[in-house]
């Protein structure tokens, strides 16, 4: 159950991230949008870890 919370907030803070970080360079990124590309990149690199 530790590793669901902790690979949900990865998530959210990784979406955030690229949220704030399209705000600053005025790409205007939706928030779902955002979250998506951190979902993607926390499972790529969950599963990465998992293969090594």
């Amino acid at each position: 159950m530790k590793y669901v919370l902790n690979f949900l907030l990865a998530v959210f803070l990784t979406g955030c991230s690229y949220f704030i970080a399209s705000l600053i360079l005025q790409k205007g990124l939706p928030l779902w949008q955002a979250l998506i590309i951190g979902f993607a990149v926390v499972s790529l690199g969950a599963l990465t870890e998992a293969l090594l």
